[in-house]
């Protein structure tokens, strides 16, 4: 099996070398390409091969399989079409390419308009974004959406299965996987940032972080990424999970897209906004928690004292001179987490998506959420709208979160 594909892998950063040397782990022949040298040095300590261009790492390689995984529309062009190192020419014949970035459907339609006129309408192009983050790149374990192809090649079949635990057709038109892919990054933005921002209160209301966690992670609230990102934002000991650029690249991309058709995305916009400030307040250089940072200027922060409240008394005088309890904190997640979910389920409808697909990618992938998965059920079986107004116990909750944070206007300067 094998022995007959051979994989030239551009774009080895957290996510991408992960692939890169999980495919190189169950017997693939990789030959990979990062303009960052010590990415392709982990590569070929996997077992794999470096090469010095995209084009390259075709060549050599004799390449019938090439994955992108790069960050942006404008490498991925460079990528596959650049006159001097572009990999898409010398691809072989009858080859694959597998587009892994998240970018616009229009991007991935464009690709293969490109590939049409270079008279490579041989090469079967899969759009196929995928999501998990670092961890499961290196287990093989990824959620992966993919479209353009109705019967897959053998062994482009065995390459995804290779990759992904969680393999989500989209159907035969190349860009709806990416359009799928871009409305599941609503809910990353504003999941990361919702985890940024309770994390943040928690810790200026004297809450104990790791019992706020437990409890959270063990209940209605719990999101994915809350459960990921949190002991990071913690201990900061571990390398970034993601960068905070690319996150805001994908919400710019969903909100540009979101004004096209007129269609307001308000959370997701503020996610933006917060992290455009984030980046304003020279926080760029960290990975996509630094919103944290941004809440707590001028702040202890995340002391080691702040983690762990050892003084049972204090806490209590603490949370008792705020207000904020535990159950503030998660009724303000399950709050966020809810109205995410129906921002990102009506984006979904607008832009006439598989809605089913959607589900079924979003409960196992960066975005999952208990929120998301129990309104976005109730929604298919129902076929009711996705609206806010029909969630039980809405109104109950906005009006304690109102009431919690008026009166701590004060407490919170």
């Amino acid at each position: 099996m094998t022995m007959e594909t051979s994989i030239a892998f551009v774009g080895l950063g957290s996510m991408g070398c992960g692939m890169a040397t999980n495919l190189v782990k169950c017997g693939f022949k990789v030959r990979g390409y990062d303009i960052n040298e010590l990415a392709a040095k982990r590569l070929v300590t996997a077992g794999g091969k470096r090469a010095s261009t995209p084009k390259a790492a075709v060549e050599e390689g004799h390449a019938n399989v090439l994955i992108c995984m790069v960050a942006t529309e404008q490498q991925a062009s460079s990528c596959l079409f650049d006159t001097e190192t572009g990999a898409a020419a010398c691809l072989a014949v009858n080859g694959a390419i597998l587009l892994c970035l998240t970018a616009s459907p229009e991007f991935a339609r464009n690709i293969r308009s490109s590939l049409d006129d270079q008279h490579r309408e041989d090469i079967t192009l899969l759009d196929c974004p995928v999501s998990g983050g670092a961890d499961r790149a290196s287990d093989g374990t990824l959620s992966i959406l993919y479209s353009g192809a109705g019967q897959l090649p053998k062994n482009v079949g065995d390459v995804l299965k290779t990759l992904g635990s969680r393999l989500n057709p989209a159907g035969f038109q190349v860009g709806n996987a990416s359009a799928l892919k871009m409305v599941h990054q609503i809910l990353v933005g504003v999941h990361i940032v919702a985890a940024a921002e309770v994390i943040g209160l928690a810790t200026v209301a004297g809450l104990d972080i790791q019992a706020l966690y437990r409890e959270i992670m063990d209940g209605e609230s719990a999101s994915w990424l809350f459960g990921q990102r949190v002991p990071h934002m913690m201990a900061l000991d571990k390398p970034p999970f993601s960068s905070l650029g690319i996150i805001l690249k994908d919400l710019n991309m969903v909100n540009a897209c979101g004004r096209a058709r007129r269609f307001p995305l308000i959370l997701s916009s503020t996610a933006a906004q917060i992290f455009s400030s984030t980046i304003g307040a020279g926080l760029g250089y960290e990975d996509d928690c630094a919103p944290l940072r941004l809440y707590l200027l001028g702040r202890d922060g995340l002391s080691a004292e702040t983690r762990k409240v050892t003084d049972a008394k204090e806490a209590q005088k603490s949370e008792s001179a705020s207000g904020i309890t535990i159950s503030t904190v998660r009724n303000i997640l399950r709050a966020i987490h809810l109205a995410a979910a129906a921002e990102a389920i009506s984006f979904a409808q607008e832009l006439e998506l598989n809605l089913q697909v959607f589900h079924d990618f979003v409960k196992d992938a960066a975005g999952a959420s208990v929120m998301f998965q129990e309104y976005s059920s109730r929604f298919l079986q129902t076929g009711l709208p996705m609206t806010l107004n029909l969630i039980d116990g809405n109104y109950d909750i906005a009006v304690e979160l109102v009431s919690k944070l008026d009166n701590n206007e004060d407490y919170m300067k």
